[in-house]
């Protein structure tokens, strides 16, 4: 199963943008749904048997924050989705007034509904169940009836498709460019004359997203992407502080205050430093 999503997920990708695109913005719809689903579901009909809404923070001192921490290099995983949408900025339209509103915008409001998730699912289900739980927001369903759990079984499914196609469309992307500036050999610069994706590139990710998911468990893959986009946002930041240190910009491009790229380095390399020791 997982060989033929990852080669159809790769086929549209090949296929065309405006198609990728296309279908990732109607799967997202898909999932939105699913989670303010989790959302009523928990609120409105499940049994509230979790914890009281008062007991959401936890004591400042205690084991419980190594835990915390460690998990949280997981939970980044969530987020590494943001820095795609610049590698498709060639083809967008006006780049560089829609991408930082878009960035921020879709940064936002994931921010929101996964707080509220994770909020409903509390006050719906017992801590111990949840800990010891490889599919907990399943756990919110656990009454429902058949069709609600086999619905929101597919969501879920759907879910990680979608997270499939756009890491295709990224990396991908990410070939191509380093090609076009000689970084990489010219093959993976190739754009088909039917399609205007970059075929070859697009096939090379689709054999290592292949061979990842057929010899690595998926917690690690996690786990060590986690790590490796940390680290580039950490080359980023110091690149971003350069360029700040330089001046303004010669042309008219989206700027951020100096103390953003010192913030992000910081954090940055604190969630790298608690990845490598969990």
């Amino acid at each position: 199963m997982a060989i033929f999503v990852i080669v159809a997920m790769g086929g549209l990708a090949w296929w065309g943008i405006t198609q990728s695109v296309g279908a990732a913005a109607t799967i997202t719809v898909v999932e939105i749904a699913g989670l303010i689903g989790v959302i009523i579901w928990s609120l409105a009909f499940a049994d509230p048997s979790g914890l009281a809404v008062s007991e959401f923070a936890p004591p400042l001192t205690g084991g419980h924050w190594a835990a915390i921490a460690g998990a949280s290099i997981l939970a980044f995983f969530a987020f590494v989705g943001f820095e795609d949408i610049v590698n498709i900025a060639e083809e967008t339209l006006d780049p560089r007034h829609i991408l930082p509103r878009a960035i921020a915008l879709t940064l936002i409001l994931t921010t929101v509904v996964y707080i509220a998730v994770v909020a409903a699912v509390l006050l719906a289900v017992p801590m111990d169940d949840l800990a010891g739980s490889e599919a907990p927001l399943a756990l919110v369903f656990v009454a429902a009836p058949y069709w609600v759990q086999t619905v929101f079984s597919a969501v879920a499914v759907i879910a990680t498709i979608n997270g499939v196609l756009i890491q295709i469309i990224m990396a991908s992307r990410v070939l191509y460019g380093m090609a076009n500036r000689g970084q990489l050999p010219r093959l993976f610069a190739q754009v088909s004359a039917t399609t205007r994706t970059p075929g070859v590139a697009t096939a090379c990710v689709v054999l290592l997203i292949l061979g990842f998911s057929q010899f690595a468990p998926i917690e690690a893959l996690a786990s060590y992407t986690s790590q490796i986009v940390l680290l580039i946002f950490v080359f980023v930041n110091l690149s971003l502080i350069a360029l700040k240190r330089q001046g303004p910009a010669a042309v008219d491009h989206f700027e951020t205050p100096f103390f953003v790229p010192i913030l992000g380095l910081m954090t940055s390399l604190a969630l790298l430093t608690v990845s490598v020791w969990f």
